[in-house]
């Protein structure tokens, strides 16, 4: 049965969020709802500089496929299409309140 992130266990919160990649995919699902690897590639290189294909391959293979496990967010490879779940207005509120706490 794969961790989700109301288990009650904060070390799944923390191995969701380990990766900074995946901050951006949560706030870009956060202000856009449904979207593509190639969408969030295209958003997260912009931000990040990075090789467009790395990052799109690192979405496809670990990052977007780990949240889904998490039922953090659904994903559909086929048609290549992720859509938010409410966890990622809670994971969006954790990284805001690190983000506080550290300025």
């Amino acid at each position: 049965m794969p961790e989700t992130v109301v288990d009650g266990d904060g070390s799944t919160v923390w191995r969701l969020l380990g990766e900074p990649r995946r901050h951006h995919v949560l706030r870009h699902l956060d202000d856009t709802g449904e979207t593509t690897t190639a969408d969030l590639s295209r958003a997260i290189t912009e931000y990040c500089d990075g090789d467009d294909e790395q990052v799109r391959l690192a979405l496809r293979h670990v990052d977007v496929p780990k949240l889904a496990d998490a039922d953090v967010l659904e994903y559909d490879p086929e048609r290549d299409r992720i859509e938010p779940t409410p966890r990622v207005e809670t994971l969006c509120a954790v990284l805001d309140a690190v983000d506080e706490r550290l300025e």
